[in-house]
């Protein structure tokens, strides 16, 4: 490989190449061929770099090259290659030397530098899981080999973070693809804007992938291929699902824990059924505002038509049985209003986590159970700050112990600063694709398991698809291009026919 540049100095922190070469890029993995060890360097900056002169002696040569130009001159640079050159400023990524390890030690000075290839980095494939998000990358150069996730990694949660169109979308259907794939997890697509069914006007979606029979869809709006209808049965709901969508005062909680008290598990149904003056001879003590109050908003819910007294209904109890079979499972709420959604959203996961909790308890069950993986859009939205006023609720509840129940969270999001600190620190894994905003940057750097500060420049450069991911398992936060969605899933060897809305399984 050729050689362009050489180590000029500085320490462990950093390391400054010279070179000549000006199509170098900030990201990309060098080698410096130190004897029988290869270090790995990685481009932080680069930097303008005179021989024997200064700025001041810049800036007067610019000014002489302006004078020529006005007059339709030319100048004339003597050994301008030798003169003005490019200095790459490098952390160091390790050393390569009968495996991969941490350098403890500086390559020497002037030691001769080249791009890396994937010969060199192969050794990385030994950190990859067979769930594939994408290809290593070099700066924007694609190197032939996987990046992947571990489906031991799932239970300690993945945050994917960047601003509006840079890739999330695409991420997340490349990452469904493969758990289709690998049929050794599942996942539980929770879409409020209904762009992974089909793919909308931007591309392709799941229901294009011919392995369709290892993705179930359930959906509130009537859809052109198989799926089935959202209904939660009134008897799925827990008091605290009703806890994270509203705000209900002392006396409001207190009111709900009597119902459940005199109603068992019809206490839902008869909050809502029964008129007010019966509910306070049944609740003694509860205030006559109070129950209006709930029984206002529990109209709400039962009028968007996904909750259902119907106690032979379980969507809890299928999509379970459906994730356990590794399936992906994608619930499409894009047709409700951001309450019913939540809603949705709040009685699935937690109906996941639990019902986890009882597979871990279980004797005769564990060990048996696989990875679930729970991804939900705009995650600022349920893992906020405590001192919003609000509580926490299950999501926040599954990014503190949902790795002991075999239970992930993913959380998509545009504004980390926005995310409870607290809660993103439990995220092993962050794949971040590009952040404009300076305080999302500083957020992830702070929480995040490596150390991504030297990659602020990499990070405000990123293009469209790709991205950096950090993570435990891996030995530096690693580069890499997500490929199209449209370019992963199989060729259609022989679809399932098209049907309707399949709600038979009920």
């Amino acid at each position: 490989m050729m050689t362009i540049g050489r180590i000029t100095g500085r320490d462990m922190t950093q390391i400054r190449v010279r070179t000549a070469e000006t199509d170098v890029e900030v990201g990309e993995i060098l080698v410096a061929d130190d004897g029988g060890a290869r270090f790995l360097l990685r481009v932080v900056n680069i930097v303008y770099g005179i021989e024997g002169g200064s700025d001041e002696w810049a800036d007067r040569a610019a000014g002489s090259m302006i004078a020529a130009d006005r007059v339709g001159g030319e100048t004339v640079m003597h050994d301008e290659d030798r003169r003005l050159y490019n200095g790459l400023e490098c952390t160091i990524l390790g050393r390569i030397d009968d495996g991969f390890k941490r350098a403890k030690s500086l390559p020497r000075h002037f030691t001769p530098v080249r791009r890396a290839d994937g010969t060199d980095l192969a050794v990385l494939a030994e950190c990859m899981g067979p769930l594939s998000v994408g290809s290593l990358r070099s700066g924007s150069r694609e190197i032939d080999l996987a990046v992947g996730l571990d489906p031991g990694e799932i239970p300690y949660h993945i945050g994917i973070f960047a601003t509006t169109g840079m890739g999330k979308s695409n991420l997340m259907k490349v990452l469904a693809s493969s758990m289709i794939g690998h049929g050794g997890c599942g996942m539980l697509i929770l879409d409020p804007h209904g762009e992974y069914y089909d793919g909308g006007v931007s591309g392709k979606g799941l229901i294009h992938d011919p392995r369709r029979g290892r993705i179930q869809v359930y959906s509130s709006r009537d859809l052109s291929g198989p799926h089935r209808s959202i209904a939660i049965s009134s008897r799925e709901i827990e008091i605290e699902d009703l806890m994270n969508i509203y705000t209900f005062s002392r006396a409001q909680s207190d009111a709900f824990q009597s119902a459940r008290r005199v109603y068992k598990d019809r206490w839902l149904d008869s909050l809502m059924r029964k008129e007010v003056n019966e509910l306070a001879n049944d609740l003694l003590g509860t205030q006559d505002v109070s129950l209006h109050v709930i029984k206002r908003r529990l109209a709400n819910l039962f009028r968007s038509n996904i909750l259902t007294e119907d106690a032979t209904i379980s969507m809890t109890g299928n999509i379970h049985r459906e994730l356990s079979e590794g399936k992906v499972v994608l619930v499409d709420t894009s047709a409700l209003g951001e309450t019913e959604e939540l809603l949705v959203s709040v009685v699935l996961a937690r109906a996941v986590l639990n019902r986890n909790k009882e597979s871990f308890l279980d004797p005769a069950k564990q060990g048996r159970s696989i990875p679930m993986l729970i991804s939900i859009e705009e995650a600022q939205r349920v893992l906020y700050r405590p001192d919003e006023g609000r509580t926490r609720n299950i999501f926040a509840e599954i990014a503190r112990e949902g790795r002991k129940f075999n239970t992930g969270l993913c959380a998509i999001s545009q504004q980390p600063k926005l995310i409870d600190p607290e809660v993103l620190s439990q995220f092993n894994t962050h794949v971040i694709l590009g952040l404009s905003d300076r305080k999302d940057r500083e957020i992830l750097r702070d929480s995040a398991k490596q150390d991504i500060g030297p990659l602020a420049n990499e990070i405000q450069t990123l293009m469209a698809g790709e991205a950096v991911l950090t993570s435990p398992g891996r030995p530096f936060p690693i580069p890499l291009k997500v490929p199209l969605y449209e370019d992963v899933i199989p060729t259609d060897g022989g679809a399932e026919p098209k049907r309707r809305t399949d709600d038979l399984f009920y």
